[in-house]
């Protein structure tokens, strides 16, 4: 969607790599949302490029112009009490050079707020994020900020300007101890993941690997309609449904408690190591196998394995097996380890961003 360059070094990618934490989230959402609504999204970027690229997983929104107007005078109430004159010129450029990389064309008058030439673009960006994010208020949904602009919001906004709202937070705080269970030494910008494991390292660390960009896209959109990916969402649905009834989803607190305590047991101190050779199998099954300390366990119907290490020994093998079967046998709690799992094992993720967007 985005124009090509020999090397990779130009000033496309290196938006990109500000942006980070946005294109994960991007790929997310097309697994975790049944469609994605682009809202007046014409008057920044072609909608009809994603609507040809994702078909029916968008949904076009347009605002009333009447309604835009009112929106946009709350929004302008907010940004005069922003203190753009604070911003140094190098954070002004960071942003009018990734705009200008991007193809930014929403360039929405400020109506009389007094902001020097310079300083235009980065007031008339976060006038954006003012107008969706009560666009989202009034809606009842989330508005998925991006990064950079959220900092700004920090930055630049009165003390509780930036806050967010309830559900995000509490969300932001349910994964907290996954994404510590996922982070080690060796990794690379972890802070620019989202708060719950991502799908773009498990999907680019599967073989074959993938090669491209779209071949990325083309992997996403695979899972999101895959078996895994129907029930993942689904659960992502009824969590979200929870949070934003002011609730906490007692079975998702529970699943992310038990992938933890997976995660841990696996990669923690005194851990069984294993080779790099794995093995993936679906099928059905019915036996009953005992296992020390924990008695009889039947295992029955459709079970499947993936990426479990064949030189591992026996007992470890097939605690494995009997956890993923078992106690994560649930669809959407198998693929939230396996995308735990990933996001341990890929170190530099950034890196692998970059070598996708330069084979092009």
């Amino acid at each position: 969607m985005l124009p090509q360059e020999a090397g990779g070094g130009g000033r496309v990618w290196q938006a990109l790599d500000k942006n980070i934490h946005g294109i994960l989230c991007f790929f997310d959402l097309l697994v975790t949302r049944d469609r994605i609504p682009l809202i007046n999204y014409w008057h920044t970027f072609g909608a009809n490029v994603f609507e040809k690229e994702l078909g029916d997983r968008t949904v076009r929104v347009a605002v009333d112009r009447d309604y835009y107007e009112h929106v946009k005078t709350g929004a302008l109430a907010n940004l005069r009490r922003c203190k753009t004159s604070t911003l140094g010129m190098a954070a002004v450029r960071d942003v009018t050079d990734e705009l200008d990389a991007f193809g930014w064309e929403w360039a929405p008058d400020l109506d009389g707020v007094k902001v020097t030439q310079e300083r235009r673009p980065i007031a008339q960006f976060l006038l954006g994020g003012f107008v969706f994010g009560a666009y989202a208020q009034v809606s009842g949904t989330e508005h998925i900020i991006q990064s950079k602009r959220s900092r700004l919001f920090l930055a630049l906004s009165a003390p509780d300007g930036g806050k967010r709202p309830w559900a995000y937070e509490r969300e932001q705080k349910l994964f907290e101890s996954l994404r510590d269970a996922c982070r080690t030494e060796a990794h690379v910008r972890y802070e620019e993941l989202p708060a719950a494991p991502s799908v773009v390292p498990y999907l680019m660390l599967r073989k074959p690997a993938v090669g491209t960009p779209r071949g990325l896209l083309n992997e996403v959109l695979e899972f999101r309609d895959s078996p895994d990916g129907k029930t993942y969402r689904q659960w992502w649905q009824d969590l979200r449904g929870g949070l934003a009834r002011g609730h906490v989803n007692p079975g998702a607190e529970r699943d992310i408690t038990r992938v933890v305590a997976e995660l841990n047991r696996r990669f923690g101190v005194g851990a069984i190591k294993a080779s790099e050779t794995r093995l993936s199998f679906e099928g059905s099954a019915e036996a009953a196998i005992t296992v020390p300390l924990a008695g009889s366990v039947k295992l029955g119907g459709k079970v499947k394995v993936e990426n479990l290490p064949v030189h591992l020994p026996q007992a470890e093998w097939l605690r494995r097996f009997i956890v993923e079967n078992t106690t994560l046998r649930q669809g959407h709690s198998r693929v939230l380890l396996r995308l735990a799992i990933a996001q341990k094992e890929y170190e530099n993720f950034v890196l692998g961003v970059r070598n996708l967007w330069e084979a092009g």
